[in-house]
């Protein structure tokens, strides 16, 4: 378990198919430092590649490479942004959000699908 650097919270630490990115209003928080960010992703090469830049940009990153624990992680945990895949073992991208936002933790959240990935 470790705890995120710009939180308090403890947080717990193979598709092309489109990736759904969800971002949290941070603004009101105080906080200046790094960003949160929940990567769920099962291909182990894109989401090396994709934290390697979130990284050199500036956030710290989780990852979690099946859905339930991607699911898990974000209830458990408070995140900045999340990116995530859809086309995920055990419970796909589209349940998560779904799930996230039935249990009010994405009620404002923009949300952007890229269909592109």
């Amino acid at each position: 378990m470790t705890i995120c650097q710009c939180k308090t919270e403890p947080h717990a630490s193979s598709s092309t198919s489109p990736s759904l990115v969800l971002q949290s209003d941070a603004t009101g928080t105080g906080r200046s430092c790094l960003r949160c960010t929940l990567l769920i992703e099962d291909d182990l090469t894109i989401a090396s590649f994709v934290s390697k830049g979130l990284k050199e940009a500036g956030f710290v990153v989780e990852h979690a490479s099946e859905g339930k624990a991607g699911l898990h992680m974000a209830l458990n945990s408070c995140y900045d942004a999340a990116v995530i895949d859809i086309m995920l073992p055990g419970l796909d991208g589209l349940a998560i959000i779904d799930e996230l936002r039935q249990r009010g933790r994405l009620a404002d959240a923009p949300r952007h699908i890229d269909g592109d990935a």
